[in-house]
């Protein structure tokens, strides 16, 4: 490990690429006070414990694999094994944020026996 002072110094950037045909790419953003509240972006920051450690976090809004690249001082950091890899999957539905559609014949007057049917929107909790 590196002292943290030597830590400080070092320079951090990372970015997500989608492995499909896409073309989605998750860049860096400048912010020191972390991640937008919502939409994606990456950032790379020194812990602020003095341990010399540098966390990398990301926010990814499409679902999918994602090829992470991680550089310090502009070199690229890689993986003996392979690259580093993160799966996103959608996260389960939160009832709070979904909704009943009012197409169909939700709500309208019908005959016992007959079908009524409508649509419901599932949403996660982003």
């Amino acid at each position: 490990p590196v002292s943290s002072t030597d830590a400080a110094a070092l320079e951090c950037a990372a970015t997500l690429a989608k492995t499909d045909d896409s073309g989605i790419v998750i860049s860096p953003i400048d912010s020191g006070t972390g991640l937008p509240a919502s939409g994606p972006g990456t950032r790379c920051y020194h812990e602020p414990d003095g341990s010399g450690r540098l966390v990398v976090e990301y926010r990814a809004v499409t679902v999918g694999t994602y090829a992470i690249a991680v550089t310090l001082n502009g070199g690229r950091i890689v993986s003996p094994s392979a690259d580093f890899r993160a799966e996103l999957r959608h996260a389960p539905p939160v009832a709070a944020n979904c909704f009943m559609s009012d197409q169909g014949s939700l709500g309208s007057s019908t005959v016992a026996g007959d079908d009524v049917h409508f649509e419901i929107t599932a949403r996660d909790a982003f």
